[in-house]
């Protein structure tokens, strides 16, 4: 189902006046017109996107529902639109002719009578949500956002499945009968970044005045799978880009002023030359795959792509993908027997790093195969809306590059059965083997791994309110261990808890340390009725901080109601130590639960919501505060206490204690607060958690939860600010942006470390690093405290004249324009010559030096062409090669182009008034 139609109001229009039957061969050319909207209906107070393209004209003006000149060629999004019909009319004229055009949108009006959020759902999941507020009605359509599968509503319940991730977050909106001012809808955050992603954001002078950057092309990338992976493992496959106009004009790009970069996330390397150019179209060369392919790191890739077509319009992009290194196949069995999924069923594969979600058809023998995934820990499983659906689950990792993988997943239909059977049932294994290269144990000194029953961290108060009690334990290395069951809970139980326990030996010894390979994996899903819930991780994520983790549902209920539920869990590393899942459901205690601690607001702000600034000093310092959400079970416990606690690497400080907090409604508190000043020896870029406890009245304590993301993850990066981490001197800084908002000085300890200790950083005035919480400070790249913008030197190797990169560059150009004047009168000794001659010979040196500390990893530079021509080229803005000062029998000897590093390669984003460091 499509429910946005782009380019819609799409219309082409030329004119020709004053055609007789004669010729005139000095008549202008007639004027043509392209012209369209991105959508014809829309919602009351959206708004709609018109772009349009006239050839031949020299003018155009808008009228109707827009009006004023515009220019021939643009882009304008119209906002906060009334409900009704509205008509954009623009018309273009040349001396001679004109063309003219009209777009009808259509806006509509309703409001969401509930907004439900998609806190623990994966993409592909099947989702149901029962509707507090249910219509009388049988029929649903989805209205806006990205096409659902399964759409149904019956009987007050919503159930699809959620759209794959876009790199975007998504709302969802779906109509109940026929009445357009009801509306359900369903928020969707995504837990992964556009496949390209364009250079944007803001420059920003020494006054604080903000310009636009402005972006005039688009890439349009092609030869990836699943959205977002390269497939290495296909020797044909080669991805391209195609490079268009607002209009989606092919474009030719001039080979001069093309630059790619691949950060690989261990290394920078110069890639331009693996690529040809065919017009508009950038390729992968096939000669050099081999080569691009060997470049390649495990987890995303990012390629900086920057450049310009035959008319000086630039693009700059980055393209954020996987490497498909392995290939993944098997066959689907029940009872034994390789199956067909039902046409209700699909098959989804999920990885636990990327978080890449794909799904793949089975055969009608039961065989399935995705071609290419990267390297990481993986979920596969089925994903049905049929009743009874269809389930399964396998858990593995894949840990070598180049391996197929071979996995059977073993399918279960359900089914009534006794507690007794649950707890001695035969436990389903998922076997993977890689069939190229066999596993060899890491050697390690562990407790030897038994089978045996983990202690329940919840215990009921009678043993008769254990309704369910079950338990998965990880064994041998890379192979699922998984339950899957249904049975009922009868009539006279009005209320029941879920508990679900994953709980690891893997702490505090391995999980403490994010890169040890000891990643053991879990996954639960259960559903009663309409209630359902489902989690999976890796216990490096989820375990950084403590061994067991709880999650707890309440469901209250009248009549009998069906549930069932799969856990599972796989040793990853090894075949000693393991992790259990745990699943009880008991009728319903006095025991206080918290089932979420959410991040609400107050991380992001335009940034990113993983990263946390970490103050070492009062000064200067205006915290965002935190806002967050608690769910915690039985709602009608009466909450007397909430603290929580900030932890670095293994040091534990208090966040608050006994802290305010607002009850939002029955079993959901909303709480505010501020990261306290923390001593400077906490700096860290170890694992970094917030955890919550709660405290009742009567004094019953819940066991700490961490705070977590909207796509369930719980890590979070610090960020230290630098003048108080190493008592930078201020002089060393050439702005200090946003003081009011937490300032821009905000990195990971490293990046600190490095700015300090390397003689050539210690010189180095920046500005730039990050903002706080990783806010956007206008450029999109600054938002994790590893890249930083420094100063250029000046002519004079200093830091002190305007040359150093005042005003983005203003003063650099005005010395190039006035060198290139004394040339073309014969001063080759000009003082502009000399200067512009010193601040490039100066600033190659300084960009190499800077480029071959171990530290850096790649340099951006100015990508206008009039700063790559002298910086790289040798040339001044007239086209004359920038005298050396050294002469022959010959005459002025020129200055040589530079022969620079790979890792150098120029960028959009002001950089013709700064240097990027990427660390």
């Amino acid at each position: 189902m499509s429910i946005k139609k782009p380019w819609l109001g799409f219309v082409i229009a030329s004119v020709l006046a004053g055609c007789n039957s004669g010729s005139d061969s000095d008549a202008d050319p007639a004027v043509s017109l392209v012209y369209r909207a991105d959508n014809d209906t829309i919602i009351e107070q959206g708004e709609v996107t018109l772009t349009w393209k006239a050839e031949n004209a020299r003018a155009c003006v808008a009228s109707g529902a827009w009006e004023g000149e515009k220019p021939t060629s643009g882009t304008q999004t119209i906002s906060v639109i009334d409900k009704g019909t509205h008509k954009f009319e623009l018309t273009c004229r040349s001396n001679s002719s004109e063309a003219k055009e009209s777009i009808e949108v259509g806006a509509y009006a309703y409001e969401d009578v509930e907004s439900l959020v998609m806190d623990n759902a994966a993409p592909l999941s099947h989702i149901v949500q029962s509707l507090s507020t249910p219509p009388q009605s049988e029929t649903v359509i989805q209205v806006d956002g990205s096409a659902v599968q399964s759409l149904d509503y019956n009987n007050g319940t919503l159930s699809f499945i959620s759209p794959n991730d876009s790199g975007e977050d998504q709302t969802l909106r779906f109509q109940v009968g026929s009445d357009k001012t009801a509306i359900y809808r369903v928020d969707v955050r995504s837990s992964m970044a556009p496949l390209v992603e364009k250079v944007a954001g803001y420059l920003v002078d020494d006054d604080g005045n903000e310009t636009p950057i402005a972006i005039a092309l688009d890439l349009i990338p092609s030869g990836f799978d699943s959205g977002y992976i390269y497939p290495v493992n296909s020797a044909t496959s080669l991805f391209s880009f195609s490079v268009v106009n607002a209009v989606g004009q092919l474009q030719t790009v001039d080979p001069k002023y093309l630059h790619m970069m691949l950060d690989s996330g261990s290394d920078v390397y110069n890639v331009t030359e693996y690529f040809a150019i065919d017009g508009g179209t950038i390729t992968l060369l096939a000669s050099k795959k081999p080569d691009f392919d060997a470049l390649l790191g495990d987890g995303q890739q990012i390629l900086s792509i920057s450049g310009f077509n035959d008319n000086d319009e630039s693009f700059d992009s980055l393209v954020k993908f996987y490497p498909g290194t392995n290939s993944l196949k098997g066959e689907v069995t029940l009872n034994g027997q390789a199956v067909a999924l039902p046409s209700t069923a699909r098959l989804v594969l999920s990885s636990f790093t990327h978080n890449i979600n794909m799904e793949t058809t089975v055969s009608d023998s039961g065989t399935y195969e995705f071609p290419s995934i990267p390297t990481d820990s993986y979920q596969l499983r089925i994903v049905d809306t049929g009743e009874p659906p269809l389930k399964g689950i396998a858990l593995f990792a894949v840990d070598v590059a180049g391996s197929i993988v071979e996995v059977e997943l073993v399918a279960n239909n359900g089914g009534i059965a006794s507690k007794a059977a649950l707890v001695s049932g035969e436990q389903a294994y998922s076997r993977v083997t890689a069939t190229n290269q066999p596993y060899i144990p890491h050697p390690r000194s562990a407790v030897p791994h038994q089978q045996t029953v983990k202690p329940r961290s919840v215990e009921a108060e009678d043993s008769s309110q254990i309704l369910i009690d079950d338990q998965v334990v990880a064994g041998t290395q890379n192979v699922t261990v998984s339950r899957t069951h249904s049975f009922n809970v009868p009539a006279e139980i009005t209320a029941f808890n879920v508990v679900v326990d994953v709980s690891t030996n893997e702490y505090p010894v391995y999980t403490t340390n994010p890169d040890n390979i000891y990643n053991d994996t879990w996954a639960f899903t259960w559903s009663c009725g309409n209630n359902n819930q489902s989690m999976s991780g890796k216990v490096n994520n989820t375990h950084s901080t403590r061994g067991t983790m709880i999650k707890t549902s309440t469901i209250e209920k009248s009549g009998a109601m069906e549930c069932d539920y799969t856990i599972a869990t796989a040793n990853i590393g090894d075949s000693q130590v393991p992790t259990y899942v745990t699943i009880m459901f008991v009728a319903e205690s006095s025991e206080i639960a918290v089932k979420t601690f959410r991040h609400v607001k107050g991380l992001t702000r335009s940034g990113n919501r993983h990263v946390l600034s970490v103050p070492t000093a009062t000064d200067s310092y205006e915290d965002v505060p935190i806002a967050a959400r608690i769910e915690y079970t039985p709602a009608d416990a009466v909450i007397d206490k909430a603290s929580s606690k900030l932890t670095v690497g293994n040091q534990t400080v208090v966040l608050f204690d006994n802290h305010d907090f607002k009850q939002v409604s029955p079993g959901v508190l909303e709480t505010v607060f501020e990261m306290p000043i923390v001593d400077g020896a906490l700096v860290s870029d170890a694992n970094t958690s917030i955890s919550i406890a709660l405290t009742t009245s009567s004094g019953l304590s819940s066991v700490p939860v961490d705070l977590s993301f909207a796509n369930n993850s719980s890590l979070i990066t610090p960020i230290f600010e630098t003048t108080h981490v190493h008592d930078t001197p201020l002089s060393r800084r050439y702005g200090y942006r946003d003081a009011s908002k937490g300032g821009d000085g905000w990195g990971q300890a490293a990046v600190l470390t490095h700015l300090n200790a390397n003689s050539v950083l210690g010189e180095t005035m920046f500005n730039d690093i990050s903002g706080q919480h990783g806010r956007n400070i206008g450029h999109k790249s600054h938002k994790h405290g590893t890249d930083v913008d420094a100063y250029y030197l000046d002519e004079n190797g200093a830091f002190v004249t305007a040359m150093r990169g005042n005003n983005y560059g203003k003063y650099i150009k005005a010395a190039f324009d006035s060198a290139a004047s004394e040339v073309s009168k014969g001063e080759l000794d000009g003082p502009n010559v000399v200067k512009v001659r010193d601040w490039v010979t100066i600033n190659r040196t300084y960009a190499e030096d800077l480029v071959n500390t171990l530290a850096v990893k790649g340099v951006y530079v100015g990508n206008k062409k009039w700063f790559q021509d002298a910086l790289l080229y040798s040339k001044l803005p007239g086209g004359q090669s920038i005298p050396s000062g050294s002469h022959d029998a010959n005459g002025s000897i020129p200055l040589a182009p530079w022969s620079k590093p790979s890792t150098i390669i120029p960028m959009a984003g002001g950089h013709e008034g700064h240097l990027h460091l990427i660390f």
